[in-house]
């Protein structure tokens, strides 16, 4: 993915420089990123409407950064799929964490749960304000994760302990099998499949 770029012509080694380059233009964009946030946050305080704001703020895909050797997210690994993910909810303790393991399809009835709507059936995730107001409470027993490379698809669960992923060409059609513990190995770096 990385030499999809229009900058970093197909085949470039990766150098010092590459790489220098690349972090440097990551975390240019994460700063750009915040720096708009807050400038959000100050308009909806100056209008007098921040406390009864739902904010969510949450990433698609982690980039690994040269972890395992891989530089983007063309892997369905703990980094990729490790997203952030902020919710303020008014009326909601603040700076609270939770390590439990969530899904970004329950970001759609979260918001409807705290705008006070019914969530449509056909959605699948499930509201994480219970999550917001514990956050030590127990969850979901594992995350699923889903990653398209061609025609290949990865398909990923993750437990408090474990993550496996299958990746298929077409159903039943096995191209690899992952399984990591990350209690043993917290770098995902053995694949004991």
């Amino acid at each position: 993915e990385l030499f999809g770029y229009s900058d970093i012509p197909s085949g470039t080694e990766l150098t010092d420089d590459l790489i220098r380059r690349s972090m440097h233009g990551y975390y240019a964009c994460v700063s750009y990123a915040d720096a708009q946030l807050g400038r959000l946050i100050d308009a909806l305080k100056k209008a007098g409407v921040y406390e009864n704001t739902i904010i969510v703020l949450c990433g698609d895909n982690g980039y690994h950064h040269g972890n395992n050797g891989v530089w983007t997210k063309g892997v369905c690994w703990e980094t990729t799929n490790h997203v952030p993910l902020l919710l303020k909810v008014p009326g909601a303790k603040k700076g609270q964490r939770s390590s439990a393991l969530v899904e970004l399809l329950d970001i759609y009835p979260t918001l409807c749960d705290a705008a006070g709507l019914k969530t449509p059936e056909h959605c699948e995730g499930k509201s994480l304000l219970p999550l917001v107001e514990a956050p030590g409470r127990a969850w979901s027993e594992f995350a699923g994760s889903q990653f398209r490379k061609g025609n290949v698809i990865a398909r990923s669960i993750r437990t408090d302990r474990y993550r496996f992923t299958l990746w298929e060409k077409g159903w039943g059609h096995i191209e690899g099998i992952e399984l990591y513990d990350y209690i043993n190995d917290p770098e995902g770096n053995v694949n004991l499949a």
